[in-house]
């Protein structure tokens, strides 16, 4: 839920933003979530575009200065937490206070699916489901579990992920939209979902109690005071992980050069969509940047099977699901998430989601060629 939530939020716009940075002076830090892209100014972190897609009931304006969100100070923080702070806002629906035009207002952003025809966070609170994380794939074609909470109904009926959805209550899910099927699960009432499931070549009848929400998503993160949150100038988490090998590699091996951390997963459409642009980066870059795939979210055999179809010319890391440690230390809570390391390891852009006129290929150019193209 949390993954398609922010897949579906982020839209980009393709505006050049003025860079004033040259070889021997800082870097500017920039950073996108939720469709906004900001720059980190002294106060705290600046709007600089808004996406074109996004939902017309979002407050903020380009301009404006985020100072706070949740009663946290943005001054001191870094774009990592940045990105992080600004989804929790959404859905928990903090309050953002800005500064503008030289007076501060106290904002709220839509919440998850406001605006889009979409149920409210609270709304969804308010429904009955299973338990389960539903995402669509083109090969093969169909609706998938992709992650079942422990102790959910799901978990407890024996359902597994990967599984392919072939119909709920007696309605065939295999021609309706990702969105549908999802809503097939989801009722006002607390009925037994059906559901007929295709396991590696077998069909699998399942009679799945459905329970709030509430009680399987109410509290999902931790309380926000309790979230250890990056610091300005702190450099990027290190990490040790495998690739599918079983060769470990580090991100201090390849301090000195830029790196492109690009959080995936072959589930992921956007993040399939992603890859040809990543592709042309690694040949227009060259030595100049190491891009580093971490994947999260698949089975061993999903990613060995994606790569024998596409052979990527970068290195692809097993970073486990999304609540483990590497994930959890750069806030990943939706892919496709980019972060661009420098060479002395600091993080200089971190952008969560991606899709037509992605600022990405715009802040790589600036920050390993040093100049303002345009995109």
């Amino acid at each position: 839920m949390k993954t398609t939530i922010l897949m579906l939020l982020t839209l980009w716009v393709s505006l050049p933003i003025p860079s004033l940075w040259c070889q021997s002076a800082a870097p500017e830090v920039y950073a996108a979530a939720q469709g906004v892209e900001l720059l980190q100014v002294e106060r705290g972190w600046q709007v600089r575009s808004l996406a074109k897609g996004l939902d017309t009931s979002m407050p903020l304006q380009g301009g404006d200065v985020v100072v706070k969100v949740g009663g946290r100070d943005t001054a001191t923080l870094g774009p990592l937490s940045i990105c992080y702070l600004l989804s929790e806002a959404a859905i928990r629906s903090l309050p953002v206070t800005v500064r503008r035009q030289s007076r501060e207002v106290e904002l709220r952003l839509p919440g998850a699916g406001a605006g889009d025809g979409g149920p409210t966070l609270a709304e969804f609170l308010q429904r009955y489901g299973i338990g389960a994380q539903i995402v669509s794939r083109k090969d093969p074609p169909g609706s998938f579990i992709n992650e079942i909470l422990p102790g959910g109904p799901a978990a407890k009926t024996g359902l597994q992920k990967g599984d392919e959805l072939i119909a709920v209550d007696g309605q065939q899910v295999s021609a309706l939209p990702l969105a549908e099927a999802v809503q097939l699960l989801v009722t006002q009432q607390p009925a037994i979902a059906h559901l007929r499931v295709r396991r590696e070549g077998r069909v699998l009848d399942v009679e799945v109690q459905r329970v709030p929400t509430s009680q399987l998503y109410g509290s999902p993160r931790p309380p926000l005071e309790q979230v250890p949150l990056q610091r300005r100038g702190d450099r990027a988490p290190a990490f040790e992980l495998p690739d599918l090998t079983g060769k470990t590699h580090s991100l201090d091996e390849f301090r000195g050069r830029w790196v492109l951390l690009n959080f995936w997963g072959t589930w992921c459409a956007p993040c399939r969509e992603e890859i040809a642009y990543v592709m042309n980066w690694v040949k227009e870059f060259g030595a100049k940047l190491v891009v580093l795939g971490l994947d999260v979210n698949d089975k061993r055999e999903e990613l060995q099977a994606f790569l024998r179809e596409l052979a990527l010319p970068y290195e692809v890391l097993i970073a486990g699901d999304l609540h483990d440690p590497v994930p959890a230390a750069y806030y990943v809570y939706g892919v496709p998430t980019n972060v661009i390391v420098g060479p002395d390891g600091s993080v200089l852009y971190v952008q969560v989601g991606f899709g037509p006129g992605s600022p990405l290929g715009f802040h790589l150019r600036r920050l390993i060629a040093g100049t303002d193209p345009q995109l």
